[in-house]
């Protein structure tokens, strides 16, 4: 794919972001375990095919670990890591500030890691919350909390994975109020 895409801020006058929703994706223990070593401590295929299905054909915000830990871009998304590097990533564009990059889109996603969700935080209107039901270590955490009165739960679905982990996939909206 050559050099990356050149990426243009929407941080223009109001108005001009409302068109594009800014979601956060993310997997999470009771705890707000969402990773360790720079990997999902856990491998669930229920949760990537969910995963999978909201996020393709949007475009999707990780930062640099997050990408290496991917292996390469998404495929049928446009990819766009945020990083202090200058250094070009082949197939993906790249960012040096949490901007929201100019897309024609309806959503983008915020895919992480843990210092991206926190860099985006104020600027995020819904959270897909995969709560997973396990203990395990970890040492990156959701860098805030879902809770009310800030985030409104919009729907929660309780299911079992293949391998007998309980999931609830739940969909949070930003109290606007």
């Amino acid at each position: 794919m050559g050099k990356p895409n050149a990426i243009k801020s929407t941080n223009q006058p109001t108005g001009t972001r409302a068109m594009t929703t800014v979601c956060m994706i993310v997997a999470a223990t009771k705890e707000g375990i969402i990773g360790n070593g720079n990997a999902l401590p856990w491998r669930i295929k229920e949760d990537l095919a969910y995963f999978k299905a909201k996020t393709l054909g949007y475009p999707v915000i990780m930062g640099r670990k997050t990408y290496e830990s991917i292996g390469g871009p998404l495929p049928d998304r446009y990819n766009v890591v945020l990083t202090r590097s200058q250094e070009p990533i082949e197939g993906v564009s790249l960012i040096h500030t949490p901007v929201i990059p100019f897309v024609n889109t309806t959503k983008v996603f915020i895919i992480g890691g843990s210092e991206v969700y926190k860099a985006y935080e104020d600027r995020i209107d819904e959270i897909y919350l995969t709560e997973v039901g396990l203990t395990v270590e970890g040492d990156a955490r959701l860098p805030f909390p879902i809770e009310a009165p800030t985030w409104i739960l919009q729907s929660a679905e309780y299911k079992q994975s293949s391998k007998g982990v309980s999931l609830c996939f739940q969909h949070w909206m930003r109290n606007k109020e």
